[in-house]
């Protein structure tokens, strides 16, 4: 359905999409986030979108739907359940699925970290303006992301876990956990990255391999094992 004339078009659409580019979708309706090469994507699911705005209105954005056998980031995702907002700039998003061969370089844009990730999440975010890019200031998140046979920056990572929340440059890790052939890690506590906060973040890290580790951070001239028990402690 749509409504066009006397201010803001209205639009809404329910039914199932084979093959979506959602950069298309971005170039489109003038969202420059998603006007970017690293959003081709090729998505098919069930969806049920309702909306207004676009071009010169501000957006704002209902959406749900339930994604079979898409790619997107160039991960494939077997089924990946979403609902998500645009609204007054910020972007809501609540995702639940799993993923195959996700590359974190083409999300973060830094190759040292190029690898293949296959996992699960299940996460609720906040981008608050989200057409200025994500900072430690805009986001806001929530959820545990689990991974399995994943290659991060040349380390092999047979199991992680990450769950917490996060929130104005604070927030809590309620698990860390990573396991492989080159690196083990613990950690649980509070961050903060704000001015007013306290940290308190205890982290055990063990690796056999610092060559291959330093290479992921820039630092090349590292050899050797290591063993650290930490505990992080400040603010921003």
């Amino acid at each position: 359905s749509f409504r066009i004339g006397g201010g803001a078009p209205e639009y809404s659409a329910k039914g199932h999409v084979t093959n979506l580019d959602l950069q298309k979708i971005g170039e489109g309706f003038n969202i420059a986030a998603l006007n970017a090469a690293k959003y081709q994507s090729s998505i098919s699911g069930d969806f049920d979108v309702k909306g207004s705005g676009g071009g010169q209105y501000p957006l704002a954005l209902d959406a749900s739907g339930t994604l079979v056998d898409s790619t997107i980031f160039g991960a494939m995702t077997p089924r990946f359940q979403f609902t998500t907002n645009l609204a007054t700039g910020d972007a809501h998003l609540v995702a639940n699925g799993e993923f195959n061969g996700l590359d974190p370089s083409r999300i973060s844009g830094d190759t040292r970290v190029a690898g293949r990730v296959n996992g699960s999440v299940d996460v609720n975010v906040t981008l608050r303006d989200y057409a200025a890019g994500v900072t430690p200031e805009s986001i806001d998140a929530s959820g545990r992301i689990d991974m399995s046979r994943s290659t991060i920056g040349g380390i092999d990572v047979d199991t992680a876990i990450v769950q917490g929340q996060y929130q104005d440059r604070a927030g809590t890790l309620d698990q860390l956990v990573v396991d492989g052939p080159d690196l083990h890690v613990k950690g649980q506590g509070p961050v903060a990255l704000n001015d007013t906060g306290s940290s308190n973040l205890m982290l055990h890290v063990e690796t056999p391999s610092l060559d291959r580790l330093g290479r992921v951070f820039g630092q090349n001239d590292l050899t050797g094992a290591a063993t650290i028990d930490a505990q992080v402690t400040g603010n921003g």
